[in-house]
């Protein structure tokens, strides 16, 4: 198999789709991807970690990051702790049986049998702590499932401390002379075996990469020189391998963040073990930056000589003198002493254009394509490396750490429920009335034409929930909320803690504040000054009809409209209890606040909106303090009574704003102002009345200042008057 790989990269020219010259292959031999891809797969068989340790390994890291990355979104979509736990159990689905942990144990049992009396053989059997304080970790977790009394949080408390202490050795760093760095994790720097790195011999042609680990030719990516090619650098020689608890590292790191997650759901929000989090997002940085580092790399520079004399750049192969073969080659490749993963090819000769093979040299004006070349190449080689032993799905683990280090913007908790309409009742006879569209009726061609309408009375009340998240179990933190309540145009608002921020200094004390806010309270507006609005709808809507527009959808068939914006007078009245079942066998984690809206004005007719926000308050995570911020907000449209016109109405309505629309098209946009603007609260939800009257404000305000160019735009468009009596010329 070895021969055979090096045969394979003899014959391939095309490295994923990037083309090199080679003096002993034509254009017209290029492989197939189907071939390049048996390269690649041959080159990666030689792994200290074994593939399916490898597949594992991948696997694994995806399923903590996974579960790292969905937290911010999973939080606040359910509201128990026995959905967390389901979503949690991505991490142990991803080595059930602890497969990953025995087969590497295996691997670290070759280092073992060579290091007895060694003193670094601690380094070794620290492993085996690290995987007990795992599985005390899941035995916690399972134990968690079951019941959250007292005593499996004192347990899981204590598991807890176990798997830190295990992250803080396994992740402890300092300055390290050899390896060039001030920040080298300490754990990983084992004495050099062969065996752990499958080391062969080839007495014909020395083709693996520590026959090549001498004077330069291979060096680390960080710069260092390494001496592993000799049989007496055994054990003297030192290497940064964290390949014997990689695998112990990952899973330690998906259980903290499980732990975490189930047992202080709103951990963000709280602050509860930020520092640890943050702990682990600098310190894992630190050991994918050294992992980096670590890699194992041939110098270009060392094997082509940057300088030339008389004859060309010499071509260094450590091995020349071994073998013919080696002429007109240089060993390029990268390796990674952690899993194993390398690619290296000890006669690389693409772009080598040998002049003499007796002096292995090439000419100044080949030099650059060669070097080019195997750079080229090495970059390839390096990228497909990095891709295959995981480092770059570490990055990825370690970015979303750094984001639940983060306290969230806004609420991940709080999203007002939709509006439903409850109690609607029609309390009045129908009143007969006219309605006119004015300008709109003359864009139209119907102008002062009146239209016959109803006007109805009705009565209802909207009620909508607030989720809120209960008093945590571990830390005692209850976040704040507070609701406001206005209405548009109006002074006065509703301020309403629903619930004050708190903490307890010990939490799992029998003595404890409540879990969640139980009391009941009424709040008014009283009547005031307020902007307010007719409404004009095609029919009658039904209760549901009028939650879906209250929501933001489109009734077919059906408008309405709210027209002829002015002041007047609106009043409201506020309900508000609360929910949660502490009972609940999965544990719920997220409990409601309803909220009732009613008009206590029964005999007023006009229309108003109403504004509702909910705010958040959190322990920051940049001023390390309490800090309220907007969780969420909507607004709601109070129809006492509304008009229902004759059909005739929305026809013109319709054909009057679309003559609006095409004048309006035909003006600057600098002489165009839409006050308020879209992104404003009176805006939502839509209303195509509110949106329509805007445009004609600012069309009557656009006709003030340019009185002739409004009045050209008119006699374009406006729809002609159809008069019953011929005038009279």
């Amino acid at each position: 198999m070895k021969n055979l790989r090096k045969n394979i990269y003899r014959d391939s020219v095309n490295i994923e789709g990037i083309s090199t010259r080679s003096s002993n292959i034509s254009d017209s031999n290029k492989k197939s991807e189907e071939e390049k891809k048996r390269w690649y797969d041959a080159i990666l068989k030689e792994l200290k970690y074994e593939p399916d340790q490898i597949t594992k390994v991948h696997k694994l890291l995806d399923a903590v990051s996974d579960f790292a990355g969905g937290i911010t979104s999973i939080i606040g979509t359910v509201n128990t702790v026995k959905s967390l736990l389901e979503f949690a159990g991505i991490i142990k689905k991803a080595d059930p049986t602890g497969e990953l942990l025995l087969g590497i144990n295996a691997n670290v049992n070759t280092l073992l049998k060579h290091f007895k009396n060694d003193a670094k053989l601690k380094n070794l059997e620290d492993r085996s702590r690290w995987t007990n304080a795992v599985r005390a970790a899941e035995a916690a977790l399972d134990n968690l499932q079951i019941s959250r009394s007292q005593e499996h949080f004192q347990q899981i408390d204590s598991a807890m401390k176990m798997l830190m202490d295990a992250l803080n050795e396994m992740l402890d760093y300092g300055p390290n002379q050899k390896f060039n760095s001030d920040k080298v994790p300490n754990k990983g720097i084992i004495p050099f075996l062969r065996p752990y790195y499958k080391y062969y011999f080839n007495k014909n042609a020395p083709e693996h990469w520590i026959d090549y680990a001498t004077g330069g030719t291979i060096k680390t990516r960080g710069g260092a020189l390494v001496s592993y090619a000799f049989e007496e650098d055994e054990l003297g020689e030192e290497i940064w391998d964290a390949g014997y608890y990689l695998d112990v590292l990952i899973k330690s790191i998906g259980l903290f963040i499980s732990v975490l997650t189930v047992t202080e759901p709103a951990f963000r929000s709280t602050g509860h073990r930020r520092f640890d989090l943050m702990y682990l997002c600098e310190h894992l940085k630190v050991f994918i930056d050294h992992w980096e580092r670590s890699f194992l790399v041939t110098d270009i520079d060392v094997s082509i000589e940057p300088y030339s004399d008389f004859y060309g750049h010499k071509i260094n192969h450590p091995f020349l003198h071994w073998s013919r073969s080696f002429y007109g080659s240089i060993p390029l490749g990268i390796i990674d002493p952690i899993t194993g993963v390398s690619m290296f090819i000890p006669d690389f000769r693409e772009g080598l254009w040998v002049g003499d093979l007796r002096q292995n040299k090439i000419s100044d004006a080949d030099y650059n394509v060669a070097w080019s070349t195997a750079k080229q190449t090495l970059n390839e080689m390096t990228e497909r490396v990095r891709k295959e032993c995981g480092i770059l799905k570490l990055y990825t683990l370690q970015r979303q750490l750094y984001e639940l280090t983060t306290s969230p913007v806004g609420s991940q908790f709080t999203r007002i429920s939709n509006v439903a309409i409850n109690n609607l009742m029609l309390w009045q006879s129908p009143v007969e009335e006219t309605l006119s569209l004015g300008f709109i009726g003359n864009l139209a061609g119907k102008p002062g034409r009146l239209y016959k309408a109803k006007r109805i009375f009705q009565t209802n009340n909207k009620t909508f929930r607030i989720p809120m998240v209960r008093r945590m179990d571990a830390s005692g933190v209850q976040l704040g909320y507070r609701l406001e309540i206005s209405i548009l145009g109006g002074e006065k608002r509703i301020n309403v803690d629903l619930c004050e921020f708190s903490a307890v200094s010990s939490p799992h004390l029998e003595e404890k504040l409540p879990l969640f806010p139980t009391h009941e309270f009424v709040e008014e507006i009283p009547t005031q000054s307020a902007t307010v609005y007719d409404v004009v709808q095609s029919s009658a809507f039904s209760a549901e009809e009028e939650s879906l527009v209250e929501n933001g959808n489109v009734i077919p068939e059906k408008q309405r409209l709210l027209i002829n914006s002015r002041e007047g007078t609106a009043g409201l009245r506020v309900k508000v209890d609360f929910s949660i079942d502490l009972t609940d066998v999965d544990h719920q984690y997220i409990g409601y606040a309803n909220v009732t809206v009613e008009n206590p004005n029964v005999e007023t007719k006009d229309a108003f909106i109403v504004n509702v926000n909910i705010f958040e308050t959190k322990i920051s995570s940049v001023t390390k303090s309490k800090v309220e911020e907007f969780a969420d907000g909507m607004t709601l449209h109070v129809v006492p009574s509304y008009l229902i016109p004759e059909p005739e109405y929305f026809v013109d309505y319709q054909a009057g704003y679309m003559v609006l629309e095409k004048i309006m098209k035909e003006i600057p946009e600098e002489d165009i102002q839409l006050i308020p603007k879209p992104w404003e609260e009176v805006w939502n939800p839509y209303n195509i009345g509110i949106y329509d009257s805007i445009k004609l404000k600012a069309y009557e305000e656009f006709s003030q200042k340019r009185p002739e160019i409004a009045r050209n735009l008119l006699s374009r468009f406006q729809i002609p008057i159809i008069h019953q009596v011929r005038p009279k010329i």
